[in-house]
């Protein structure tokens, strides 16, 4: 579960989500693109990253801090990659994949590629 200041962020990239998805649908990729661009580098990299190194290393509310790292860092990966798709699926495939259960209950961790996964919903 995230904490206040998380959930405002994951909110944040909710919002978006949804407004990238309208202007792909309308072919505006080149707002797409700045739109992303400003965002991974002044949000994510710039707050998000570095209020989050501040909660984990005193270990305050590190959980939610890890969580959304990991959150943002998938979904701004998805978003990404139809722009810089050899970069995302490098990245893509060096981080670990969420661990998931099969039909039987076990742990697996079933990891696709990046460019046949779902586009991010809000």
């Amino acid at each position: 579960s995230l904490d206040t200041e998380d959930q405002a962020s994951h909110n944040e990239l909710q919002n978006l989500i949804k407004e990238i998805t309208a202007e792909m649908e309308e072919y505006k990729f080149y707002l797409v693109s700045e739109k992303l661009y400003h965002y991974f580098w002044h949000t994510f990299a710039d707050i998000i990253i570095e209020r989050s190194k501040r909660k984990i290393l005193e270990n305050n509310n590190a959980d939610s801090a890890r969580a959304l790292l990991s959150i943002h860092l998938r979904t701004l990966l998805k978003l990404l990659h139809p722009f810089m798709p050899f970069i995302t699926e490098e990245i893509w495939n060096s981080i670990p994949p969420y661990s998931t259960k099969n039909v039987d209950g076990q742990a697996t961790k079933d990891k696709k590629l990046l460019m046949i996964e779902s586009w991010p919903t809000f």
